[in-house]
């Protein structure tokens, strides 16, 4: 059988990350079904990013700035071949897994109350360091991550395998997003904390600058 290699583009988490002054509010997963090119590569944010009329119910009248965030990556999957040319045995690969960061504009929004220099000074750095955690994330998953071969005795089972396997190293990229939002918007209180939110911004901007190559 000959190999032939399919472009896929996965997304692995679809967060919404709230920074608000009322209260302290959890990050959210959300399903988004739009292209990755209504989204925008990691880069520093700025406040004409926050494109959203109306933030999602659950945090209306809750928050000053909400940014929606995925993780995605573009790989090549590779069919099914026989293992050194036994039939009995089959082999998926995919290859040259590459997680990006991405932040979409038509979904995030912004207080159009907290206009004030001082307020988009405070909310965008916030907000960048949410991009710059799950910039993070996904170098440190780049760095990890190996190239994907499953063997079974037949061609749809070695497909599904290595999907799976697949799929465990995107619940494993997911969880740490979370887990890292989760902790820095609890500990910043959403950003109002001002020596936390400073620890905070110090410590990825190192982390970041110590994975720059990756």
């Amino acid at each position: 059988m000959t190999t032939r290699p399919v472009k896929l583009a996965c997304f692995t988490l679809a967060t919404v990350l709230a920074c608000s002054s009322y209260k302290y509010i959890p990050p959210a997963t959300f399903t988004y079904d739009g292209p990755v090119t209504d989204g925008v590569p990691y880069r520093p944010l700025t406040r004409a990013d926050f494109q959203a009329q109306e933030p999602p119910d659950p945090v209306r009248g809750k928050i000053d700035a909400l940014t929606a965030i995925s993780c995605v990556v573009d790989s090549v999957f590779i069919f099914p071949i026989p293992e050194d040319g036994d039939s009995a045995r089959w082999q998926t690969s995919l290859e040259k897994a590459r997680f990006r960061a991405i932040m979409y504009p038509k979904k995030s929004w912004w207080n159009p109350k907290r206009t004030s220099k001082k307020d988009t000074q405070r909310l965008l750095e916030h907000e960048q360091t949410h991009f710059d955690i799950a910039e993070l994330v996904v170098r440190r998953a780049n760095a990890r991550v190996q190239p994907i071969r499953a063997v079974a005795p037949t061609p749809a089972a070695s497909i599904q395998k290595a999907r799976e396997l697949f799929d465990q190293e995107m619940a494993t990229l997911g969880r740490s997003l979370q887990d890292w939002t989760a902790k820095y918007d609890l500990e910043t209180k959403n950003g109002t904390d001002k020596r936390e939110q400073k620890r905070w911004v110090e410590l990825v901007r190192k982390e970041l600058a110590m994975t720059d190559s990756l």
